[in-house]
């Protein structure tokens, strides 16, 4: 018999394959449905919400290593983890993750963010981009490859979660672009851009960078994942 090239499933098991990017802590992060309006990093409400599965909210020290998140006898996928946030506007931060599954270690070094505002580090890949500046100048209609539909270009931005469309308008709320988060349904409409385990998930953070300043959610890391059971 002639061997299968190829894995059992269509499954991710490498973390080097997930996305990997920095974000600016203000007007152009990822933002998820809070509500029938959005939120974003920079907000309580992000880190208030059930959306993610778990966040660390402690005290941040530089270049000390922290637990996002961790669970053995389970098998589901890790969609999207994040960091804490820099202090300040034109900083430039690294932040390096380590995922272990099913008890292999993996790090993943961010590297330097360059100079950008409040920077966090993200891991994973949201399900559509909306570059607001020139595409709303053509008053033109974005139509993301996800399961959300279309990303519009109106004057405000607009959630209507009945039909789970999300139109996303000038302002703070496009003019750097915004991604927008999967749901937990992402492992079954794009599985690659998750990473998936069959027993144990652990991930960790670190920066270097103390989070300090007057906007306490700037120290919360998280993360997104969908267990099988």
């Amino acid at each position: 018999m002639a061997a299968v090239i190829g894995s059992r499933d269509n499954y991710n098991r490498d973390p080097n394959k997930m996305g990997k990017f920095y974000i600016s802590g203000y007007g152009g992060m990822p933002v998820i449905p809070y509500g029938n309006d959005i939120t974003s990093q920079s907000y309580t409400a992000f880190h208030t919400t059930n959306y993610w599965t778990s966040i660390n909210d402690t005290a941040v020290t530089a270049n000390t290593v922290r637990t996002i998140y961790s669970v053995s006898g389970n098998a589901g996928f890790l969609i999207s983890a994040w960091s804490q946030m820099g202090n300040s506007n034109g900083m430039s931060a690294s932040v390096t993750f380590v995922v272990t599954i099913d008890g292999v270690a993996t790090t993943l070094a961010l590297g330097a963010s360059g100079i950008t505002g409040y920077p966090a580090g993200w891991l994973g890949t949201p399900a559509g981009i909306r570059r607001g500046t020139t595409l709303t100048a053509l008053n033109t209609a974005v139509i993301a490859n996800d399961h959300l539909g279309p990303l519009g270009s109106s004057s405000n931005a607009v959630i209507n979660l009945g039909n789970k469309v999300v139109t996303y308008g000038q302002g703070n709320n496009s003019n750097q672009g915004q991604l927008l988060l999967p749901t937990l349904s992402w492992p079954t409409t794009n599985p690659l851009a998750c990473l998936r385990f069959e027993n144990s998930l652990t991930i960790t953070v670190a920066a270097d960078f103390t989070t300090v300043g007057l906007n306490a959610v700037r120290k919360g890391a998280g993360c997104l994942v969908r267990l099988d059971t």
